[in-house]
């Protein structure tokens, strides 16, 4: 319906009927959110590694909610204060001004006249005003210290409208993190067509200072909860980074003894810089059993992060720091149906080289055809590899540990 008052002409006596499309899903009324213009914002900062826009049609912005906690509609929502990109687009006709504001997550272009064009974007713009603006970062250590006075913020939730047909990425996050630290990954993933057109990033956050028996607990139950609230959902790509590739496997093996085999056969596990010991994550898996697909591990034996780790729990190796080139990796990892996947190679956003996952993911959205199947687009293949160093193609990213599978 027509905004009110109407919106006048500069230097007429006329006045134009200005109207907005608006969403009809409960809650999500334009009236509910503020519109930011995104290109008013210069962002900086450790977590905003590339400034992920696209050239086109449109003005991109930023919804931030107001006067209303969505998650009470959808307990998966974003949360309780939503930041979220659009792009306004104007269609006038004489006096009629019809205002749209287009998800450019799910809609890449648009047509104007009868000629197709690119939909303009800003994807970093939501994510960084609401690092900005919620200061999650400031919250991490009082999630590790006063975990009790965080509970409320453990959840499972979406970071964009849930799509049936994309694949979800769940992260879950590690010690004394947020959701925040997944940040210049998403940025640099949702810069990719590709990836915006088949995936959907979905999070688990937790106060780290719980026993994580009980995360891990609470991470099964919400697996089961959002198969329920989206039975159609596809296979979930579970990406655990540092103890949160412990809590996962954790959780992996409480679904596998209360005999939610179902929700396991609907996972594919990428483990980051897993901070477990060897030997519970061996007796991990062996409860767990092999997976289809195989489960990815992501490595770095220089991980400065995963050393200190392994001397404060009295030299007890980390599976994040595995060297592949150690005698009996490559046959353990195939017996295991486990693909290690070393990528020391690749710059690590941080100074610990904890992060790698983030270039890896990088690398990966940049890669295409075969070359996207190789880098673990398939999760086909059991083994040890090495993630070659490259830039923006290359032919064969793998080395094949001691020639166990062929050569390079």
């Amino acid at each position: 319906s027509p905004l009110s008052p109407p919106l006048y002409p500069p230097e007429k006596l006329k006045f134009w009927n200005f109207s907005l499309k608006a969403d009809l899903r409960p809650g999500y009324h334009p009236s509910n959110f503020e519109l930011r213009s995104a290109d008013r914002f210069q962002f900086k900062g450790r977590l905003v590694v590339d400034q992920a826009q696209k050239e086109g049609i449109g003005a991109p912005m930023v919804a931030v909610s107001k006067n209303i906690d969505l998650t009470k509609v959808d307990p998966f929502a974003q949360g309780k204060h939503i930041y979220y990109g659009m792009t306004g687009l104007i269609d006038i006709k004489g006096r009629d001004c019809t205002a749209t504001l287009v998800d450019p997550l799910s809609k890449e272009t648009v047509t104007l006249a009868g000629r197709t064009y690119p939909l303009a974007a800003n994807f970093t713009a939501p994510i960084a005003l609401a690092l900005a603006e919620l200061k999650p970062r400031k919250k991490e250590l009082g999630g590790l210290f006063k975990p009790d006075e965080f509970a409320s913020g453990a959840r499972l939730a979406r970071l964009q409208p849930y799509d049936p047909k994309k694949i979800p990425i769940l992260c879950v996050h590690g010690l004394g993190d947020s959701q925040a630290t997944w940040a210049p990954m998403i940025e640099s993933l949702r810069a990719d067509p590709v990836i915006r057109a088949n995936y959907q990033v979905w999070f688990f956050s937790y106060p780290s200072g719980y026993p994580y028996p009980l995360s891990a607990a609470n991470l099964r139950k919400q697996l089961d909860a959002i198969k329920v609230r989206y039975p159609d959902h596809k296979d979930i790509v579970l990406l655990g980074h540092s103890m949160g590739a412990w809590l996962t496997v954790e959780a992996l093996r409480q679904l596998r003894l209360t005999r939610r085999n179902a929700t396991i056969a609907g996972l594919k596990v990428i483990l980051a810089a897993p901070d477990i010991d060897l030997d519970v994550f061996s007796a991990q898996t062996r409860v767990i059993g092999p997976l289809t697909p195989p489960m990815t591990v992501l490595v770095s034996p220089d991980d400065k992060a995963l050393a200190f780790a392994g001397s404060v729990a009295g030299d007890r190796k980390r599976l994040g720091a595995l060297d592949v080139d150690s005698p009996g990796v490559q046959d353990a990892a195939r017996a295991a149906n486990i693909r290690i996947i070393d990528i020391s190679n690749l710059t690590s956003p941080d100074q610990l080289s904890h992060d790698g996952y983030v270039t890896y993911a990088t690398l990966y959205s940049r890669l295409g055809g075969m070359e996207r199947r190789h880098a673990g687009g398939d999760f086909g293949q059991a083994g040890a590899f090495i993630f070659s160093s490259f830039g923006s193609a290359i032919a064969s990213p793998f080395t094949l540990v001691g020639g166990a599978l062929g050569n390079q």
